[in-house]
């Protein structure tokens, strides 16, 4: 677990959110910086197919060749992710948000400023299952 994951994980449990959703928001973090795949196929003409397709995907274009990636786009995106693991969407938005937020912050910030993980409670809002 990175230096960031756990700080995130420590102040979104103490505001109701569960490891699940983190899990979910890091994830789509790590889809979004490309550093992890989204499932699925290219074709012969370089056309990508999600592999898990949710009700969240019924809006999204299918792949043509003047848009071979559009599913990939949205297998990337945090509405996808949070609905295929079962997640409210919501809440894999706002973890998502402090994910990017303080992608940067840890390294520098851990030596000046120890109390990172107060300051991130206090931005992440709680959370309220029937919000979702």
């Amino acid at each position: 677990m990175t230096q960031l994951k756990q700080l995130i994980t420590e102040a979104a449990l103490s505001r109701g959110y569960s490891a699940a959703m983190v899990e979910a928001a890091d994830i789509a973090y790590r889809r979004a910086r490309r550093q992890a795949r989204v499932p699925g196929t290219f074709d012969s003409a370089g056309r990508f197919y999600l592999s898990h397709r949710c009700a969240c995907c019924e809006a999204i274009r299918d792949p043509s060749r003047s848009h071979p990636e559009s599913e990939l786009r949205h297998g990337r995106s945090a509405e996808h992710v949070a609905s295929e693991f079962g997640q409210p969407a919501l809440a894999v938005k706002r973890l998502l948000t402090l994910f990017k937020a303080y992608r940067n912050a840890v390294v520098t910030a851990m030596q000046d400023e120890p109390d990172l993980a107060t300051r991130m409670k206090t931005e992440l809002a709680p959370w309220k299952p029937n919000v979702a």
